[in-house]
């Protein structure tokens, strides 16, 4: 045994002091030439080594290399392919004999990568790359004896891997003193892409790393990319495990900041006091920033878990607190806040979002969303909001403001005109990504208000696929009465194309009147059904391509702004020379109306229009155009009752008698005229049937009966 010893430290003295002589006799920079030769000779590129190199043997084995360059071919930008100022490592001999690889610390100071690709698509890694090929092709076509060598070899080497395969293994251990990168560069340039990206000024420094230990790690990098401009920092423990997959990290705290010239991330801050995988894991957030003339400021926290196999994350117990201001926003401040579930798995390609609660100033959602990541992402959805009021949350004014409508029966505001040069000058939306969705689901809200009109009980069920939006059904509570609606949008077309089928049946119409158009001009139950169609989403196209027909039929309601009796009154009155009484009611009573409404490219007429009360008959039809905003109807009015149940002396004398009554002009100011002539014409034609009558009786010869009607006749024609 003591031989065996004396042995084994005789052989080690030799090959230290070998080493030691190597040291001190061998200057390494003598082979500076040599490698300079073999990298040309293998790779056709330079080599430029500047800076001394230095190596030790005992008690280390480790090298210094100062400053190196790896020329590029000509052509490029870039002088350098790779260039170093200063690289130091070293690994301990004493490590090595008990099985423990102990790395010092390494050192790397100044390094420099740049990659690019010309036009042509030329890359300044092609010249290692086909070497590398040509190498390869040289071992293929080695003679054969090369090959039997190498089998031979291999069958040695087989031998000695068996033979030492019933020896015990013993466990390497592998420790790192330490790692420092200062001010390194990666550039890559693309010329065929007219991209580029760069990272610089990385600095990085990590403390002893070994397994099972912890140890420190702080980082720091800026970049660009194109017009994007980025930079990252941070700190952070680490402990290193045996299986990397339990490797565990504490004490997390990263830094970021983000500019492409449109949204500029000014500071992005994320927290991790502990994680490692399949271990929920405390995260905190906080960010800031501004997008155009908006600026926004969020925090927040969740629970974060990665299983083992690294294919499912969840983020439980996620908030989220952000206030946005900024002039284009409908409200401002606009104070968001969110508590949600979300999940992703990786093998079945999905994502799945729980909202326990979305609040925006007094917008409150709840619901749940899933996402499949396939081809054609699959998004599923389903959301309710105990009450939704869209002009608040746009900024859109009331109707009515702030001041109370007149007290006077038929005066009304008046609404800005339309601006045809805006309508004219606003673009179709462009729908393209419709293209590339697959999105269904439901909405459910309490209370619904837009553009001033009230709904309760709104449901919701929709569906986008390749390119088509479809509104399976709207179904809502709308002033006392129902709601449903069916609608189909296709954006394969340009301007896109759209049909509607609804109907609202037993809804007050005076109140939606009044909340809508600030008019109070119908009054009654309505029930209303439509079926419409058009292309083109713009206002202007709207009206102007809207085609399709709707049926009206209301009961036991007026139209307000007319007194229809007391206008045929008024007037019978002055053709008599009679004095002339006001009336303070303005509104004509019905029992029923209906009619066709028949809509067609900005215009909307009706042909069979009826209105019925206890007093009158009228049979209207004529055109409404809903661009100019004009009208011209004509209604023929009969008498069937006493006029005096609407107030006034009793015209009797008119009854039955057909009063046409023109309304035209403008919708704002409508203008109303009775055609007396027609009705005097026809009130003496009546008279002179009562005569003819009398007459007849009394003329016995029916030639002279009938000279006497055709003569009197005449006398109207």
């Amino acid at each position: 045994m003591k031989k065996l010893s004396l042995i084994v430290l005789t052989v080690f003295i030799l090959v230290c002091g070998s080493a030691l002589a190597l040291v001190v006799l061998v200057n390494p920079n003598q082979f500076k030439p040599l490698l300079v030769n073999q990298v040309k000779a293998k790779t056709g590129l330079d080599l430029k080594i500047d800076g001394n190199i230095r190596w030790q043997f005992f008690p280390a084995i480790g090298f210094e290399l100062g400053k190196t360059e790896l020329k590029n071919p000509s052509g490029f930008s870039s002088v350098n392919l790779f260039k170093v100022d200063q690289v130091e490592i070293d690994i301990s001999l004493f490590g090595l004999m008990e099985h423990q690889l102990q790395i010092g610390k390494v050192r790397l100071e100044g390094a420099e990568v740049h990659l690019e690709t010309l036009k042509n698509g030329t890359s300044n890694l092609d010249a290692l790359t086909l070497k590398t090929s040509a190498e390869q092709a040289d071992k293929k076509a080695a003679p054969a004896e090369n090959t039997k060598t190498s089998s031979d070899s291999q069958k040695s080497t087989v031998t000695v891997s068996a033979a030492n395969s019933s020896e015990k293994k013993v466990p390497w251990q592998v420790s790192l003193e330490g790692i420092e990168v200062v001010n390194a560069l990666f550039d890559i340039q693309n010329q065929q892409t007219q991209s580029y990206t760069k990272l610089h000024d990385v600095q990085l420094n990590l403390t002893e790393f070994a397994v099972g230990t912890w140890s420190n790690l702080r980082f720091g990098a800026k970049g660009q990319h194109n017009q994007q401009q980025f930079a990252l920092s941070g700190t952070t423990q680490i402990r290193l495990a045996e299986d990397p997959l339990m490797t565990a990290l504490k004490e997390t705290e990263i830094t970021a900041s983000y500019d492409d010239q449109q949204m500029a991330l000014k500071e992005l801050k994320l927290s991790l006091p502990k994680f490692a995988i399949g271990q929920a894991s405390e995260l905190n957030y906080q960010l800031s920033g501004a997008k155009q003339d908006l600026t926004f400021s969020t925090q927040g926290k969740a629970s974060l878990m990665v299983n083992k196999a690294l294919t499912k994350v969840s983020v439980d117990q996620l908030t989220l607190d952000a206030t946005v201001t900024g002039d284009s926003l409908p409200q401002t401040p606009l104070n968001v806040s969110l508590q949600a579930k979300l999940a992703y798995d990786s093998a079945a390609g999905k994502a799945q979002l729980w909202l326990d609660s979305l609040k925006a100033n007094d917008l409150q959602w709840k619901g749940q969303a899933s996402v499949e990541l396939l081809q054609q992402p699959k998004i599923r959805f389903a959301l309710t909001s105990p009450k939704f009021d869209v002009d608040a949350f746009l900024g859109v004014k009331a109707a009515k403001g702030d001041e109370s409508s007149s007290t006077q029966s038929g005066t009304e505001k008046q609404k800005p005109a339309t601006n045809d040069a805006v309508e004219a000058d606003t673009p179709e939306p462009n729908l393209a990504a419709l293209n590339n969705l697959d999105v269904a689901g439901t909405v459910k809200i309490g209370a619904l208000k837009v553009q001033n009109m009230q709904l309760q009980n709104v449901d919701v069920d929709m569906k986008v696929l390749q390119g088509q939006v479809k509104l399976n059904h709207l179904n809502a509570d709308l002033y006392q009465g129902k709601m449903t609606l069916q609608a189909l949008l296709d954006a394969h077309q340009a301007p896109a194309h759209y049909t509607a089928k609804g109907a609202m049946t037993n809804v007050k119409v005076l109140p939606l009147l009044h909340d809508v158009a600030e008019k109070d001009l119908l009054e009654g139950t309505g029930n209303i059904t439509f079926d419409i169609a058009g292309s083109g989403l713009t206002p202007k196209a709207i009206k102007q391509n809207l085609t399709g027909t709707m049926a009206i039929n209301f009961a036991d309601g007026a139209i307000n702004g007319i007194n229809i009796p007391h206008l045929i009154r008024t007037t019978y009155a002055r053709i008599k020379g009679e004095k002339v009484t006001e009336e303070n009611t303005k509104k004509t009573d019905f029992s029923a109306l209906t009619a066709t409404l028949k809509f067609d490219q900005g215009n909307m007429s009706t042909q069979d229009l009826q209105m019925q009360s206890p007093l009158l008959r009228i049979a209207g039809q004529g055109d409404a155009n809903y661009i100019k905003q004009t009208m011209d109807m004509l209604f023929r009015t009969s008498i069937v009752g006493s006029l005096e149940g609407q107030g006034g002396k009793s015209i009797d004398d008119l009854r039955d008698v057909t009063i046409p009554l023109q309304i035209h002009g403008a919708w704002a100011q409508p203008k109303f005229r009775l055609k007396m002539d027609d009705v005097m014409k026809k009130k003496a034609e009546k008279e002179l049937d009562r005569g003819l009558k009398k007459l007849d009786d009394k003329i016995k010869d029916e030639k002279t009966k009938k000279a006497v009607n055709s003569l009197l006749k005449g006398l109207f024609n």
